[in-house]
């Protein structure tokens, strides 16, 4: 059982390996694609022989707490006991033993 776990192990940081290479490529790629679509006259969709890649800008926000706390004088353990929580998810991480 220790063996077959161990072993596992390897080919799950193997595979990690794997998609960690992959991503970087891919990241790379969509970072031309989105230079390209904020040029002017840039275009949104791009169309490959077999996959088509639609290029979109989106604003991300949070809650500034400092500043929130500095105006308010809620803070962030107040607002912590209005969380609920909605599921739970375990991570499983690999690192290079190499």
């Amino acid at each position: 059982m220790k063996n077959e776990l161990a072993t596992l192990v390897d080919t799950l940081g193997s595979i990690n390996a794997q998609i960690a290479e992959l991503e970087k490529q891919a990241d790379l790629i969509k970072e031309q694609l989105r230079d390209a679509a904020t040029l002017p006259g840039g275009l949104k969709t791009y169309v490959g022989s077999s996959f088509v890649a639609t290029i979109s800008a989106r604003n991300n926000s949070g809650i500034d707490f400092p500043r929130l706390e500095a105006e308010t004088g809620i803070t962030k353990i107040m607002l912590d006991s209005y969380k609920k929580v909605t599921s739970t998810s375990f991570v499983v991480k690999t690192t290079s033993i190499a």
